[in-house]
């Protein structure tokens, strides 16, 4: 995907939630822009990625970085495999091109085991979708997902994974919902 179709994503909503993730990794391979976390991927603009390094002050690529609060970000003994990483999300996307939207519910799961949560759900042939309400507000507009397994693909360029199944089946509104 060339550089200027790409969207752009919101800066301040992508350092938020990589700091909630405590590890990432910015990867500049062949003149594209990735930013992994153990549960999302976000292809970037060279300007969007130079952003978020900057906000983050990380200084390395290629690398995971993790955060401590001693030293800030510092790079971790995890081994990298940026290619690796990078045909995992090309096949997700490939993948996501064959397969039918969801569609919102207008259904926020708040609550799972009195833990406070952001969870929006989307249904779809596949059943339903519960996705990080904060991993959606890195991505301007209205999204456009595909549920695949685990993930989600967003507007065919960003992969985020979904959250656990029994957060929405066991929440107390749509459980009465089932029984009408």
């Amino acid at each position: 995907m060339e550089e200027e179709k790409l969207q752009p994503v919101k800066i301040s909503a992508v350092v938020r939630a990589v700091k909630e993730q405590g590890v990432c990794m910015l990867i500049d391979r062949d003149d594209e822009y990735y930013l992994v976390t153990g549960d999302f991927i976000l292809k970037l603009r060279r300007k969007d990625m130079w952003r978020i390094q900057c906000k983050l002050e990380i200084e390395k690529r290629n690398v995971y970085m993790g955060h401590t609060k001693e030293a800030g970000w510092v790079q971790t003994t995890t081994e990298p495999k940026c290619a690796e990483v990078v045909e995992k999300y090309i096949s997700l996307i490939l993948q996501a091109a064959e397969r039918p939207l969801l569609q919102p519910t207008g259904i926020a799961v708040t609550m799972y085991h009195d833990i406070e949560m952001d969870g929006r759900l989307y249904h779809g042939a596949d059943g339903f979708a519960l996705i990080r309400g904060g991993y959606l507000d890195m991505i301007p507009g209205k999204p456009e997902l595909v549920r695949l397994e685990d993930y989600v693909v967003v507007n065919d360029t960003h992969v985020i994974t979904i959250m656990l199944d029994d957060a929405w089946q066991e929440n107390q509104y749509i459980t009465k919902l089932r029984e009408v």
